[in-house]
């Protein structure tokens, strides 16, 4: 699985919502989110953990840079350094 994989357009991680049987301080059940592990939502089983037919979410990835305009920063730093990096 690659690093980006969050930022896959296919990246499809659920969750369940599971008790330990113990009260809050409200009264009701304690519930949390237990996260499932990462799966493609092409559901390639066979090639699982090891790949993904990974296709950036660009959408995503420029509404998290208009977010958070420190990110989109480092993000434009790491892809001049890949293309400087290409050149050699």
């Amino acid at each position: 699985m690659k690093a980006s994989c969050w930022l896959c357009k296919h990246y499809d991680q659920k969750f369940q919502i599971v008790t330990t049987g113990q009260k809050n301080v409200s009264g009701e059940l304690a519930k949390y989110r237990k996260w499932d592990k990462h799966r493609c939502a092409l559901k390639q089983e066979d090639k699982y953990p090891n790949q993904c037919d990974f296709e950036m979410n660009v959408e995503l990835w420029e509404e998290l840079e208009k977010k958070y305009p420190d990110l989109a920063l480092s993000h434009a730093r790491v892809e001049v350094l890949k293309t400087v990096g290409s050149r050699d």
